[in-house]
């Protein structure tokens, strides 16, 4: 199979709510690792891996199959432009099932002409015929929309219009197999379908309520997921059974409806949309993946319209959500509107399709056991869009970090001063030292332990002592997170408490720079010292290293001289980029920045052209999307949060 990765193409013509705005297209040829089709939730996002939308079936994030397949037929000839024309490797004989003859069907596919990605929307085009199929794929998971952010729902909206001026008879085809069930945990698929109100409702459900042996637990029995396909009614058909069965009957125009509730590990769902003789039409399939952790990264309960009737059952929820996809695909395009101006404005129109990329790479972090070195490296988007998601994610590194300092133990200066600066810039960017203040104990207790020898006793607080130690081990990551504490205690009016440790901050900085600016430009430039870390001391407005320091590392780093095998080096593709962008940000010239985001784009091609006949690619790039739990994706929107930060001082 091919594997030639299909390039990103930005549109940066998007509606506001009360005019357009227009941009020129931006073509970026990244030959992106993936493209985003569905994103559920944080925890389950799919991907096409392929240059065409039906070279090879969808993908969770990890490589996994999401056997979710599109067909539209237009005068009896079918055209297939999502998933792949493979039959059932097994067909069973029953009343569900009836044996159909060997056949593979949906072998012929549409022409794809193009594809377009937002931060919430992947739209594709497709020549099928004598009629053009829009397809557009929206997943509304908006971290700036409390009611919109844990939401399960995504939609696929379609356009048809004939290209010969010719009318033509045309249905769509939605067929999702038994694998689109979410959780992978032992037990059976439980497929049914209903009518409420006036949609359709196909459910496949994985129910574990049989599980004996090691497999059986709380844990696993309280777990189920289900899968929807949902519709309008009108002009719908649809039906549960083998693939071969559906397709068959799709071909030939024989589906019938079954309502149909069994055990069967076979069963896929299909739709079948009727649209008659037209010159156009359009419609909508909702989709909806709901998994037992949802909610997690915020404590609100998804509710489609924003009415707060959380008291609701799901299903009322659903049927809300798709009579008010307008409105929900408006708040969409909002979203991507504002981000597309606001990166554009930050850094260019290149930063802005970067963004757009990364942004559904990024929240991927929240349902992950995160370590502190991810919050970290991933905070920039939340601190950008929604700093209780980073508020969330940071409180159980904070209650660990009091439970160590308790015991009198020690903790990493790194994980310490992470705490510190993080704390520093939620409460810069909400204005107030509430976070601060509530955590207080916990914050100030943690820049005394980074003040205390690693070999002294618990108690031990002599200052004097700390610094001879520190002058010469200091880092710049421990000395800003001093200077984040200084600042939040300035914030706090603890105007003492800001002064020593400002003093003490200032007092390291200078060892440090006494210690090493005489180094040779590589020492700095191997980034063993962590110069990406002085993104805070400006963002933070700290002022402990002084300019000039700012200036001599972005000389050492320009981009013209930096190699762009560094940042694809065993699979490290965006590990290297995000601290890469963060050092770039230490420049207030915006043509400097966007010379790091072509390096990065660049390079981003350059490694899919290398690994272009890769079989493990896919499970490489879910590796590199995920980087163990490290989702530095998030570390892009430095640029964004620096020009927020700006109008928060």
């Amino acid at each position: 199979m091919k594997k030639n990765f299909i390039a990103l193409i930005l549109s940066l013509v998007v509606l506001s709510s009360c005019h357009q705005i227009k941009f020129s297209d931006v073509m970026i040829n990244l030959n992106s690792s993936a493209v985003p089709v569905f994103t559920f939730s944080c925890s389950t996002s799919i991907w096409s891996f392929s240059d065409n939308l039906f070279d090879s079936q969808l993908k969770h994030s990890d490589g996994k199959d999401f056997p979710l397949t599109g067909a539209i037929k237009v005068d009896e000839k079918v055209y297939r432009f999502m998933g792949t024309a493979q039959q059932d490797t097994l067909l069973t004989s029953d009343s569900l099932h009836p044996s159909v003859n060997n056949k593979i069907f949906f072998t012929d596919t549409a022409i794809q002409q193009s594809v377009k990605i937002s931060a919430t929307q992947t739209s594709y085009l497709f020549t099928c015929g004598g009629v053009d199929l829009h397809l557009n794929f929206t997943s509304p998971l908006l971290l700036q929309v409390s009611d919109l952010f844990p939401c399960p729902i995504n939609f696929i909206s379609y356009s048809i219009q004939t290209n010969d001026g010719k009318p033509h008879h045309v249905q769509l085809f939605f067929e999702a197999a038994e694998a689109c069930c979410p959780e992978d945990i032992p037990g059976v698929v439980v497929s049914e379908s209903f009518e409420y109100n006036k949609l359709v409702f196909m459910r496949s459900e994985k129910q574990v309520d049989g599980i004996s042996g090691k497999h059986r637990s709380d844990d696993i029995l309280n777990k189920k997921g289900s899968f929807y396909l949902i519709s309008e009614k009108e002009q719908t058909n649809y039906s549960i059974g083998s693939s071969t069965k559906l397709r068959s009957e799709f071909v030939s125009n024989q589906m019938l409806e079954h309502v149909i509730k069994g055990e069967n590990k076979h069963s896929s769902l299909a739709l079948i949309k009727n649209h008659g003789r037209i010159f156009r039409s359009s419609g909508n399939v909702m989709m909806v993946c709901n998994i037992h952790d949802l909610n997690i990264g915020t404590d609100k309960k998804f509710h489609s319209s924003g009415y707060k009737k959380h008291n609701w059952d799901i299903l009322s929820q659903y049927d809300d959500a798709f009579n008010n996809y307008k409105t929900i695909v408006r708040k969409c395009k909002r979203f991507d509107n504002q981000l597309v101006v606001d990166a554009t404005h930050s850094g260019c129109e290149k930063y802005a399709a970067l963004c757009a990329m990364a942004y559904r790479y990024a929240l991927s972090f929240i349902h992950q056991q995160t370590t502190i070195e991810s919050v970290y490296l991933s905070s920039p988007l939340f601190l950008y869009f929604n700093v209780d998601v980073l508020k969330y994610v940071l409180q159980p590194h904070l209650l660990k970090a009091g439970e160590v300092l308790n015991k009198g133990e020690l903790l990493s200066k790194d994980d310490i001063a992470t705490l510190l600066i993080l704390s520093c810039a939620i409460v810069e960017v909400e204005g107030d030292a509430q976070f601060a203040l509530k955590n207080w104990d916990v914050l100030h207790a943690c820049v005394e332990n980074l003040l205390r020898k690693e070999n002294s006793v618990a108690h031990q607080n002599n200052a004097n002592d700390c610094l001879a130690y520190f002058k010469g081990n200091s880092s710049i990551k421990t000395t800003i997170g001093i200077a984040s504490f200084a600042r939040l205690a300035k914030h706090a009016e603890k105007n003492a408490l800001a002064e020593h440790y400002q003093h003490q901050a200032e007092v390291l900085a200078n060892a440090f720079i006494s210690r090493h600016i005489l180094l040779e430009p590589d020492t700095w430039k191997n980034n063993t010292l962590g110069v990406h870390h002085l993104v805070w001391n400006k963002l933070l407005n700290l002022q402990i290293f002084p300019k000039d320091i700012n200036e001599q590392v972005l000389k050492l780093y320009n981009c013209d001289k930096v190699n762009k095998d560094q940042l694809i080096l065993n699979n490290e593709l965006f590990a290297d980029a995000d601290k890469m962008l963060w050092i770039a940000a230490l420049s207030d010239d915006n043509d400097y920045f966007c010379s790091y985001v072509n390096l990065i784009t660049d390079s981003i091609s350059e490694y899919s052209k290398n690994n272009a006949e890769n079989k493990n690619y896919i499970s490489t790039m879910g590796n590199c999307m995920q980087l163990n739990s490290r989702c530095p994706a998030g570390g892009y929107f430095i640029r964004l949060l620096e020009n927020k930060i700006k109008m928060c001082l």
